[in-house]
């Protein structure tokens, strides 16, 4: 099972780091911000293939491709922004982490406001 191997890499990447903090704490960032994105890398595959089987859902279950658009850009922005505040967070900048999930909440309201606009607009024509 793959997730044995992102486990093992991650853990010894972690330590790796927290060897590599007593001499050159640069190094030791430098090492845990590459495990991160290498993780990241061997996981996208796997975000690629939900993203498409939530797409043929959409297909199959005939919803308009707008919204399989805006509920696929709002799980991609919350995966980023979910990674990159527990990475900042990860080297005590607890601060900037919460402004890129606060920066990932006002991306993903934007999309669903143009969804609440078009289900607005589509209930006033029926209502008419």
């Amino acid at each position: 099972m793959d997730i044995f191997r992102i486990a093992i890499f991650g853990i010894t990447g972690a330590i790796l780091a927290l060897m590599l903090r007593d001499g050159k704490n640069t190094y030791s960032m430098l090492t845990a911000i590459t495990v991160c994105l290498l993780i990241f890398a061997f996981i996208l595959p796997y975000l690629t293939e939900i993203m498409e089987k939530i797409k043929e859902i959409g297909d199959g279950l005939d919803i308009y491709t707008e919204y399989i658009s805006v509920m696929i850009k709002a799980l991609v922005v919350a995966y980023i922004s979910m990674f990159s505040s527990q990475l900042c967070r990860d080297f005590g900048q607890g601060s900037i982490g919460d402004k890129i999930e606060l920066g990932g909440k006002v991306i993903i309201l934007i999309n669903a406001v143009s969804i609440m606009d078009d289900m607005a607009e589509r209930i006033m024509r029926f209502i008419q």
